[in-house]
């Protein structure tokens, strides 16, 4: 549970990668990338990681279709 989920984020601190918190508002599929609206910035990825939950369920996010969480 949590210890697992501090181990996850000091491996992602360790390689440099940046991490963004907040409401996720929108998911748009754009092209070869994924444009995120979280508050009022924008931000562009080619790949979502969405943590959810411990069961897996469908995505209610048409950008995500048919993809399972």
């Amino acid at each position: 549970g949590l210890n697992l989920a501090k181990l996850m984020k000091e491996q992602v601190d360790s390689l440099g990668v940046e991490s963004k918190y907040g409401f996720v508002k929108e998911i748009k599929k754009v092209e070869n990338s994924f444009e995120v609206s979280v508050g009022s910035q924008v931000l562009v990825s080619k790949t979502i990681l969405c943590a959810t939950g411990t069961s897996p369920r469908k995505m209610n996010i048409p950008a995500c279709s048919g993809t399972t969480i």
